[in-house]
């Protein structure tokens, strides 16, 4: 009989519990809850309850995602296992704002850009951070954080943005005037593309605007059989005071990448005040960092491949006409229907024929006209984010960082790399998360970056 009560009492409990965590008394809890104890709230409102709920409702759940504390804390990680050059030392933070991506493998996904005076945060479901650089002392257990609150949420109205991690922000750049956000906009119910938002610069309150939307869209149901919402680039990058750098990708579906008349599969450049694209370079497949070196007239990019040949590629400009690397003709990967197969001539299966007839991979680029990649990596390292850094940061003659989220399970591969462009060279400077973005403080000599295995961000320091 004492069973019998003692269980009754814990159901009743969980009854309680569920039903006040489904009516508005959750929210008044929540503003009196510190900022750990609501990160957890919100991944169990997300994995555990808004999945068993119409979508309809469910995206008004999401509203408690967006109700943060205005001042929150980056806390310094104390015991961690992860390797860094001796050349370097590195300073690393739990943040566990950022942690809303429901991912196995990709927790805290976020994007970092830096103005002037401010480090600026975007996490992927749509919340927004900045770091006064006056405030980052990493001598310190603590660093203070600011959330930016915005209407994003009354702009982007559907489930997946906030409950799949195939969508979500793709890209973040900010300037001193404005803010600039690329996302997985979803046109119709199953046709989606990756656009832009623009916003005034208010270190308070950020309103969005529609501002550069494609003029097409992929189906999810499409003549390929295949589609991927992860494959949609999005990376923003500083070009000059006047335009920005944006990447496209096909969602898988490639014809896009080499027709002229499309922009997806591409690297824009797009007018900061007008929101007109240009096609600078084509037959991209899902380029995930830029970084234009002025002074070199350089654009260099880094791209997933398939299943395998993961590139990084370099735009010189040596001509006006839009540069073609290649992508779906040419790639050092396979077809992910594939088996380990070599493409030349190879004997391939039934199922793989209907992707390489559309597909051939060529390995070579040269050989039918298209640009070779600076670096292509078999299998995949799960390229992501790349970086300029000035000569005073490492020693080792270094002018670009490239980082990588690895993809074949080996703690190595979760890296960030030195990379001599002169001599096409890398070694590994710091391993053991996946990082999804970096950016180079030049007036601070420091690194950022964050880890997105986790949920943290890292710091990496020339040694004393």
């Amino acid at each position: 009989m004492k069973k019998i009560i003692i269980m009754s009492v814990f159901i009743l409990l969980a009854l309680i519990l569920i039903y006040f965590y489904q009516t508005p008394i959750k929210g008044l809890l929540r503003d009196y809850l510190p900022i750990y104890t609501k990160s957890y709230i919100n991944e169990l409102n997300n994995e555990k309850i808004l999945k068993f709920i119409p979508k309809d409702q469910a995206i008004e759940a999401f509203r408690s995602f967006f109700i943060l504390e205005d001042k929150l804390f980056l806390q310094k990680i104390k015991n961690h296992e992860y390797y860094v050059d001796d050349d370097l030392e590195g300073s690393f933070y739990n943040a566990n704002f950022l942690k809303k991506v429901k991912n196995d493998k990709a927790i805290g996904t976020s994007y970092i850009s830096i103005n002037q005076n401010y480090i600026f945060l975007a996490q992927e479901n749509g919340l927004f951070f900045k770091i006064n650089k006056e405030d980052l002392a990493l001598s310190e257990d603590f660093i203070e954080v600011n959330h930016i609150r915005s209407n994003i949420f009354n702009l982007i109205r559907y489930y997946d943005f906030y409950g799949q991690g195939q969508y979500g922000i793709k890209g973040f750049l900010v300037d001193e005037e404005n803010i600039y956000v690329a996302f997985s906009n979803q046109v119709s119910d199953e046709c989606f593309n990756v656009s832009i938002l623009k916003a005034p610069l208010n270190l308070d309150y950020l309103n969005f605007e529609k501002f550069f939307i494609p003029n097409e869209c992929i189906e999810i149901n499409n003549d390929y059989g295949e589609y991927n919402a992860s494959d949609s680039g999005g990376y923003l990058a500083e070009y000059d005071k006047d335009n920005f750098l944006f990447s496209t990708g096909t969602f898988r579906y490639r014809d896009h990448a080499q027709d002229l008349e499309s922009e997806l599969g591409k690297i824009l450049l797009i007018e900061k005040s007008t929101g007109i694209s240009k096609v600078l370079s084509y037959g991209h497949r899902n380029v995930q960092g830029i970084v234009y070196l002025q002074d070199e007239q350089q654009i260099w990019s880094t791209e997933h491949g398939p299943n395998g040949g993961d590139e990084i590629n370099l735009n010189q400009f040596e001509s006006i006409d839009p540069i073609n690397f290649g992508w779906p003709i040419s790639s050092y990967g396979y077809h992910y229907a594939s088996s380990e197969v070599n493409i030349e001539g190879a004997i391939i299966s039934d199922l793989d024929h209907e992707f390489y007839n559309k597909a051939p991979l060529h390995k070579s680029h040269d050989q039918f006209g298209f640009e070779e990649p600076k670096l292509f990596f078999t299998p995949s390292i799960g390229i992501s984010a790349i970086a300029s850094v000035e000569s005073e940061f490492i020693d080792k003659n270094v002018n670009l960082l490239f980082s990588s989220m690895g993809i074949h399970g080996l703690k190595n591969e979760k890296s960030i790399f030195a990379y001599n462009t002169n001599q096409n060279s890398y070694t590994k400077i710091f391993f053991g998360e996946r990082v999804r973005d970096m950016k180079y403080m030049p007036n601070k000599n420091i690194v950022i970056f964050n880890g997105e295995s986790s949920g943290m961000i890292g710091f990496l320091t020339k040694r004393k």
